[in-house]
């Protein structure tokens, strides 16, 4: 049998139900259609074509300093918001986040641990605050998010 199911008889006037967990990549298209057939000994019969709209994340992000003005032993606090836009949940998002020189990790806010959001639902928001202090003198300091 094909995605490992079991043979079993099925009788007239039986009623066969089946689930499935689907997850659709990224090149997907908007509409599907999932059907199921099933062989029997007497020939194969198939359920009639279901349509199943494909949902994708889509995912902004957007990062503020706390301030400009930072010397040697400040810390520098940014506020990253990251939103979904999309029609489908948004699964294991990672921030990555890259110091310049003369910063340094000093933590994340504790409701998001690791910088990763395991996941983000349609309409959804997450706050992440990132906080690096700066331990050495430069003429500026920087953090590319992604």
């Amino acid at each position: 049998m094909v995605n490992g199911g079991a043979p079993c008889d099925i009788y007239a006037g039986e009623v066969l139900g089946l689930q499935f967990n689907l997850s659709a990549a990224c090149g997907a298209p908007d509409l599907a259609r999932l059907y199921a057939q099933v062989d029997t000994a007497s020939g194969s019969f198939s359920s009639p074509p279901q349509e199943m709209i494909i949902g994708r994340a889509n995912l902004s992000l957007s990062a503020q300093a706390d301030g400009f003005d930072v010397a040697k032993g400040d810390t520098v606090t940014w506020t990253i918001i990251m939103e979904n836009h999309g029609n489908g949940t948004a699964h294991d998002v990672i921030l990555n986040a890259t110091l310049s020189t003369g910063l340094q990790f000093a933590g994340t806010n504790s409701q998001i641990t690791d910088k990763r959001i395991s996941s983000l639902a349609p309409e959804g928001r997450a706050e992440i605050i990132l906080k690096a202090k700066a331990i050495s003198t430069r003429s500026s300091y920087s953090c590319d998010f992604s």
